[in-house]
């Protein structure tokens, strides 16, 4: 009596003809007539036959040497069951013969202790790799079909979308009105330009799950907003599917959970946010935002703590430094810099706190809004790709078609591009609008790093030095021409009080 290692799998759990239930059924009788022992199951459902057995979930800790000693014989419906792909079956032969242990098949004649059984084993297992690789291209091209008809072909179901039987066969994606709205307000927060990583914040302390479960992360929501299936277009490999059109193939039942507007607006933003900033993520409220009034360079902030002698209480002290000072900057041979003190933290905030109040605190706060191409610029831009894809093919000699066919594309691509291009219209762009809110109602409600964003957006710069030891030397500019532009009515308030002094 031999001990037996059941082996079963399945690549999906659907087929029948197959099925877990069935293969142990005949592994099961294969052990009771040659009188043999199950003393355990190797189980993979749901796992491909190209996977290495010694890295299947199932059967791969059955292999590891502290469990050989547990079994003899590893039996298996058929060969592809334990694997569809030759290299590795055959890496499984020299393991189970160096170990001495035996494979059998109950509907096959497996028999590995000599050449002629290694030779059909060896068959078998290129007939059942050939398979595989068969499978994969039915699969290619049945996903290929269905992208290019704008049905769904598998896989996770994007958030905003459920999947719907379709009545002339298949599935199509509809919009989930319970999933929607979230995607909708992800695009919403984005388009007023908050921060990728604080909307993942806000979504994780609200406990919405991310597609694939878990918490959300910045990358998460970047590749969805990349993504155009959320205006209800179909991608491969990060590029829209083009129908025979030339035109991006829409999802069936598939209505944009945003506009093709905003998508844009949004990609904008994202691109934004990408460039680099200085130091824009380093703390200090006036980081980018102070120099120094002797030499110009930037100030930097700098935090020290220091023991009290007697007491040893940790104090802390923060300072705004002349960068050009710290770094012993020289020019022609002298110093850049002479100033003498660092300038205390708490104290120069303040100073600027008051003067950022004083002077635009009343003035209504503008903010950039992206503003996208009026016209129809996105559309010729599509059907422009369209006419080089078709020159390329035909070019290339790989164009499916003759060439009346040819030349009746290009010539209807052309008409709609010349139509549409005699439609006036304006380039995207950035403009500042009013946000309906004061500097200083912005101010406090911000945190450090807001406020500093908020007086780097106003061009705000504030020149500061120490002329003794606790004498400081503040200016704060604000560039009141562009605030005039910016905000109607603005009066600069040098003006105003000369107004009111009349």
């Amino acid at each position: 009596m031999a001990r037996v290692l059941g082996r079963l799998r399945i690549s999906r759990s659907t087929e029948e003809s197959t099925s877990i239930d069935r293969q142990r059924e005949h592994v099961e009788l294969w052990a009771k007539s040659n009188d043999h022992e199950i003393v355990g199951w190797a189980v993979d459902e749901n796992v491909s036959g190209s996977v290495d057995p010694f890295e299947t979930p199932g059967l791969g800790p059955w292999l590891k040497t502290d469990r050989l000693v547990e079994w003899d014989i590893l039996v298996a419906w058929k060969l592809d069951r334990v694997s569809r792909r030759v290299v590795p079956l055959n890496a499984l032969f020299g393991f189970l013969d160096q170990h001495a242990k035996s494979l059998a098949c109950t509907s096959q004649p497996i028999d590995l202790s000599n050449w002629a059984g290694r030779l059909v084993v060896n068959v078998i297992a290129g007939v059942a790799e050939g398979e595989l690789e068969a499978i994969r291209e039915r699969t290619q091209d049945s996903r290929r079909k269905l992208r290019k008809v704008g049905r769904w072909h598998g896989g996770t179901v994007p958030i905003g979308y459920q999947k719907v039987r379709l009545d002339s066969g298949g599935f199509g994606l509809a919009v989930n009105p319970e999933t929607a709205p979230i995607v909708q307000e992800i695009a919403a927060r984005a388009e007023r330009r908050e921060s990728i990583r604080s909307i993942a914040d806000l979504l994780n302390e609200r406990g919405v799950s991310a597609p694939r479960g878990g918490l959300w992360t910045a990358q998460t929501l970047t590749r969805m907003l990349r993504s155009r299936w959320i205006i209800g277009e179909i991608e491969y490999n990060g590029r829209p599917v083009m129908g025979d059109d030339g035109l991006p193939v829409r999802r069936s039942l598939s209505e944009p959970l945003i506009s093709p507007e905003r998508w844009e607006t949004i990609q904008a933003v994202l691109d934004d946010q990408k460039r680099p900033k200085q130091r824009r993520n380093e703390p200090g409220l006036l980081l980018n935002v102070a120099v120094c009034s002797e030499c110009g360079e930037p100030l930097y902030h700098t935090v020290m703590t220091k023991a009290d002698k007697g007491t040893e209480k940790i104090r802390t002290y923060r300072y705004w430094r002349c960068s050009a000072k710290s770094k012993r900057k020289t020019r022609d041979g002298n110093p850049v810099c002479t100033t003498k003190y660092a300038v205390p933290a708490v104290m120069l905030e303040q100073i600027v706190e008051e003067m950022f109040l004083a002077d635009i605190g009343d003035v209504e706060r503008t903010e950039e809004v992206y503003v996208p191409a009026e016209g129809h610029g996105d559309e010729i831009a599509v059907i422009d790709r369209a006419i080089a894809m078709a020159r390329r093919e035909y070019d290339a000699g790989i164009y499916d078609g003759d060439d009346n066919a040819y030349f009746e594309r290009i010539t209807t691509h052309r008409a709609n591009r010349d139509r549409l291009a005699a439609i006036p219209s304006l380039p995207a762009r950035w403009v500042r609008q009013p946000t309906g809110e004061t500097y200083s109602q912005a101010w406090s409600r911000m945190d450090v790093r807001q406020r500093r964003e908020l007086m780097i957006d106003a061009e705000i710069v504030v020149r500061a030095r120490m002329v003794g030891p606790s004498v400081p030397e503040v200016a704060f500019h604000v560039d009141h021409a562009r605030l005039q532009v910016a905000v109607p009515g603005f009066v600069p308030p040098a003006l105003a009080s000369q107004s009111n002094a009349k």
